[in-house]
């Protein structure tokens, strides 16, 4: 139904926008922690702009071809192994991938939002559901990076802030999968 749909991706973005910006926040130290010198430790943030930018630009036109809802169910999943590569790290061999398969997979959920919206519930009414969810999911964003330095604080690791980081990625990730087939507008439901 269109409620559902709805709240799916409320809660989807909700939830991935609660960590998406423990990547950017506390990547740095991480990388630090692990060894990596100051200059090379900013440029795990670097690379996680250049996948960013890849994702906004090459998933968008993607996404009219092979459906929203595919591409939205495989970039939160790729965002999701990002987050557990970032947390698996011992170095820059892993943390370099792992920080731009994130960028370029949140830059494609970013990307695919309003287009998605658009598919279920038309464009008559997308700007308003897509400010809502944005408001809604960009309120919570700084909670994230808050809640992960108290973790660190506590555990004085990173590594349980990206798993957990994971964990809430993994379950928009179960909610997108449960989005209707891409396409199938909900407007008139």
């Amino acid at each position: 139904s269109r409620t559902r749909t709805y709240w799916l991706i409320l809660g989807m973005y909700a939830l991935t926008f609660v960590v998406v910006f423990v990547p950017f926040v506390h990547s740095n130290q991480f990388a630090i922690d692990l060894g990596i010198d100051e200059i090379t430790a900013a440029t795990v943030i670097s690379s996680i702009g250049v996948g960013g930018l890849a994702g906004r630009l090459l998933v968008g036109p993607i996404s009219d071809r092979l459906g929203r809802k595919r591409l939205v169910v495989a970039a939160f999943a790729l965002e999701t192994l990002a987050f557990f590569g970032i947390a698996a790290s011992n170095g820059l061999t892993l943390l370099y991938p792992s920080a731009v398969v994130f960028g370029f997979s949140y830059g494609a959920t970013v990307t695919m939002l309003p287009a998605l919206v658009g598919d279920y519930f038309g464009r008559e009414h997308a700007g308003a559901i897509v400010g809502r969810i944005f408001g809604t999911a960009g309120s919570l964003a700084a909670i994230g990076p808050y809640v992960a330095q108290l973790l660190v604080d506590s555990s004085g690791s990173y590594r349980f802030a990206f798993v957990l980081s994971g964990v809430a990625n993994g379950a928009a990730l179960v909610m997108a999968s449960r989005l209707p087939a891409s396409g199938q507008s909900v407007a008139t439901t």
